[in-house]
């Protein structure tokens, strides 16, 4: 991750890959064409952008997480049908999960880390939107979060087709340990502006990617939808992007990989 690139420089050479990757690799399957244009050049942008300010040690602990989360969360998904791949989307599969999942996977962490980092820092240690919120030491907040993940779990088994029951035991409580937990380092107001951005960009992006078939949900395992976008998938966004930026800011902070601060 030497390299670092003005932004003036490189968003016009990924933009200008990303039209060449649309208009000229129509042979590639049509979730592998979209993650690299929506996802991965996104995420290179982000990354290697001379502005960015990401701790990279603890950004590439966060990517393997994802990479971990992502073999976990898809292949519950796929296992008791809540969403599924037609096989002509994907290029090819590891683990039972497609390559372009593990693409997802990775470029969302990064895009969330990518917007949360480049903001500005909120100099006023007061928080007036959160100052509210009960901090919980964290032995007896995790004692709390184990036994309502355990409750969770429990109704999964009596109904495991449920995508909103999914997110609760996988990113709603985790993502409600970071923000109450005592010593929480979130900046809400970065968390906040990067919330919005992120629940924008799943109209963006399913308004893309469901219409070009690179997957398809259960009816049955969703709460609703708005227009085609399932409300679930907000829901999957809000609570994820908490997570990942609690689990980011709660690892200590460590000397980049770069020479700069």
């Amino acid at each position: 991750m030497e390299i670092r690139i003005k932004s003036k420089f490189l968003l016009p050479i990924l933009l200008g890959a990303g039209f060449i990757f649309l208009t000229t690799l129509s042979i590639l399957p049509n979730y592998t064409k979209l993650a690299i244009v929506f996802l991965f050049l996104p995420a290179i942008f982000l990354i290697f952008r001379k502005e960015e300010q990401i701790n990279e040690k603890n950004y590439l602990i966060v990517v393997a997480f994802s990479i971990l989360a992502t073999i976990f969360y898809d292949a519950v998904a796929q296992s008791v049908w809540l969403w599924r791949f037609p096989s002509d989307s994907v290029s090819f599969w590891i683990l039972g999960i497609p390559i372009e999942e593990y693409i997802f996977g990775v470029c969302f962490s990064t895009i969330i880390l990518g917007i949360y980092t480049s903001l500005p820092t909120n100099k006023n240690k007061e928080n007036p939107i959160f100052n509210k919120v009960p901090h919980i030491r964290e032995s007896v907040l995790f004692g709390v979060i184990f036994s309502l993940q355990l409750i969770t779990w429990a109704t999964l088994f009596s109904n495991p087709e449920s995508y909103f029951r999914w997110v609760i035991f996988l990113s709603l409580l985790p993502s409600i340990f970071y923000m109450w937990r005592k010593n929480e380092r979130i900046d809400e107001r970065r968390l906040l502006i990067t919330i919005l951005i992120m629940l924008v960009g799943v109209v963006f992006i399913d308004s893309i990617f469901i219409p070009a078939q690179t997957w398809y949900y259960n009816e049955f395992a969703l709460v609703g939808k708005i227009g085609i976008i399932p409300i679930d998938d907000f829901l999957f966004t809000l609570f994820n992007t908490i997570f990942i930026i609690g689990f980011y800011t709660s690892l200590p902070v460590r000397k980049k990989l770069t020479s700069r601060m």
